[in-house]
């Protein structure tokens, strides 16, 4: 409409310029580049009706004007789009780095979830040491306080747990009251003593209940290469703890097969 108002004084027909900004920022790319286009035929048309009338624009502070305003105005839309650019990638990124991290903890505890823990040692090319741990009589926590009072000691638990291992393993939770432990390249010393003050740790806390909160542990080396009998082992070795009085753990030397 400008164009057709004023033809080609002060520079008007710069205004041309604005329209495939604005159409596909607004329409996005398709439907901006298809009204683009038809804009594009539509100005070539009318400009080439009057190349032959069209006189020379002067350069005047009107033609300045028009020309600064365009500019500003292709540069505004071009930082928006910018700015919203960016916005949409962070919150992409955001929402990429939680459903990453939902895939490999634990809702209830924080804790990285078995799926994860059974990666980890399936392909770590190292031994480790590892333990399971169970909560001892957490049925009775549950029927008598109730399963609200039962979830705040898992979380309870999984915090002594974790501060006690610090950054030389990972923990996860296995399942219901069950929880995994790795730890890397440690002694079978010093592992022994970890498992030690873990379970002082958890045995000495108050978790806010009227009762002794405990655990029991198994425990027992892991290699990748004989994963599943390290998982046999050590569930005996668990059921060893459970058998001897709770509240211990129980190391197992060798394999079962």
């Amino acid at each position: 409409m400008v164009i057709m108002d004023r033809n080609n004084l002060d520079y008007s027909l710069a205004w041309a310029l604005v329209t495939p900004v604005v159409s596909v920022f607004l329409l996005g790319f398709l439907y901006g580049a298809l009204y683009s286009g038809l804009y594009l035929a539509f100005v070539a048309w009318f400009a080439g009706r009057n190349l032959g009338v069209w006189q020379p624009a002067p350069w005047d502070i009107d033609s300045f004007s028009n020309l600064c305003v365009i500019y500003i105005l292709l540069f505004i839309l071009s930082c928006y789009y910018e700015f919203s650019r960016r916005s949409a990638h962070k919150l992409l990124q955001e929402s990429n780095e939680k459903l990453r991290i939902q895939a490999v903890t634990d809702a209830l505890t924080g804790l990285y979830n078995r799926r994860y823990m059974e990666d980890l040692l399936l392909n770590s090319d190292q031994d480790l040491f590892i333990a399971m741990a169970d909560v001892d009589d957490f049925k009775k926590v549950n029927d008598e306080l109730g399963h609200v009072v039962g979830d705040d000691v898992l979380v309870g638990i999984s915090n002594v747990m974790r501060s006690t291992l610090g950054s030389n393993g990972a923990i996860g939770r296995w399942g219901g009251e069950e929880f995994i432990i790795v730890s890397y390249g440690e002694s079978e010393e010093n592992f022994t003593d970890q498992l030690s003050r873990m379970l002082d740790n958890i045995s000495s806390h108050s978790f806010g209940v009227n009762r002794p909160i405990t655990i029991s542990l198994g425990a027992v080396r892991h290699s990748a290469k004989e994963h599943r009998a390290a998982l046999r082992s050590v569930d005996e070795a668990l059921y060893s703890a459970k058998t001897s009085g709770k509240n211990c753990y129980k190391l197992v030397t060798s394999l079962s097969d």
